[in-house]
């Protein structure tokens, strides 16, 4: 079974809400987004930066979020490909 695909605008959209004032540094091949004072460096940049959108697997996004510490209530809210929210989830 193949891992669910979160669209990089979706993602986008996410951080908008439940980050605000994150921001994005582009590297040969990742993108490293930042938001209040933590970094995750091993988001994946994507077929180049042409401004095409391109899908990320699920897991890696809710590594991103637990690494950046990003309130997962919110981030399952505008993700739902993250899965359901569970009563451990802040």
């Amino acid at each position: 079974m193949a891992a669910a695909g979160i669209w990089w605008s979706h993602i986008r959209k996410m951080l908008d809400a439940c980050a605000p004032g994150w921001s994005e540094k582009l590297k040969l091949h990742h993108r490293w987004i930042n938001y209040d004072g933590r970094s995750w460096i091993e988001f994946p940049k994507g077929p180049g930066t042409g401004g095409r959108d391109y899908q990320v697997a699920a897991w890696q996004v809710r590594r991103m979020v637990e690494a950046l510490n990003i309130r997962m209530k919110c981030a399952k809210k505008h993700l739902p490909a993250l899965g359901p929210i569970k009563e451990t989830d802040s």
